[in-house]
């Protein structure tokens, strides 16, 4: 089964970079406690320089829907989503949901 992600690309605002990668740091945690993986990228060049990609990745479909289920149930995740809605560190500019491609 190919592996599903989950990429959000935000656009940080200034003065925000640092915490950003804090609150980042913290979900990487909750995540891989739920099996899940999460890199962060950074855009050096193109249209939004310093955006960051977060990709949440799991294993297949069925990973992808049992990790977004005990997500969902998280205090932490909860207290991480509410934490960013209260005081956002920046606006997300995409969001998509993704699927390996074997060859």
């Amino acid at each position: 089964m190919p592996a599903v992600f989950s990429v959000t690309t935000t656009r940080v605002r200034d003065g925000k970079y640092q915490e950003a990668l804090e609150r980042y740091r913290r979900l990487k945690a909750v995540v891989e406690r739920h099996g899940g993986t999460l890199s962060v990228r950074t855009q050096l060049y193109g249209a939004t320089p310093l955006a960051i990609t977060t990709i949440v990745e799991a294993k297949s479909w069925s990973a992808f829907g049992a990790l977004s289920e005990n997500l969902e149930k998280d205090s932490d995740y909860q207290d991480f989503l509410a934490q960013v809605r209260a005081s956002p560190f920046g606006d997300i500019i995409q969001r998509s949901i993704v699927t390996e491609v074997v060859l």
